[in-house]
């Protein structure tokens, strides 16, 4: 018998292979744009995911402000912040968030990850480009297919 098949392969900041992702948001509904951009940001689509590293990727999303939700959310979905006084819980609907910055809103902390320092971290390596086509040159990117 083989003892050598059986170790478990841990990954370290020496062993990660981060890639770059580019992703097309347009017509993609904004909670399956969201699940699908935290958990490439965190890794969890590698073989040797490992929780306590960061093995996740950079991800650049286009045509954000394309992104689709069902039924009549763009005016009725609230989203609630606190800003940590008396009588400071804000309200701001999908309308409102979508001028901002749109993919920021669709993946938050807790979705990436538990430890805020960390979610920090990751959200980071999160790129919005404007334009339709990304204007760098550099690296070469992995495009995902959200269908």
């Amino acid at each position: 018998m083989n003892t050598l098949s059986y170790k478990t392969i841990s990954a370290n900041k020496e062993t990660v292979n981060k890639e770059w992702v580019l992703v097309d948001a347009e017509g993609a509904v904004l909670g399956r744009l969201a699940t699908m951009v935290a958990s490439t940001l965190r890794g969890k689509h590698k073989t040797n995911f490992t929780p306590h590293v960061d093995c996740g990727d950079n991800v650049v999303i286009i045509n954000a402000e394309k992104v689709t939700l069902s039924g009549n959310k763009w005016s009725l979905k609230e989203y609630v912040r606190h800003t940590g006084y008396p009588g400071g819980q804000r309200f701001t609907t999908a309308e409102e968030m979508c001028e901002d910055a749109l993919p920021f809103l669709c993946v938050s902390q807790g979705e990436i990850h538990r430890d805020f320092s960390q979610a920090i971290e990751k959200l980071q390596r999160l790129k919005k480009a404007v334009l339709a086509e990304y204007p760098w040159q550099g690296p070469a990117f992995r495009f995902a297919d959200l269908r």
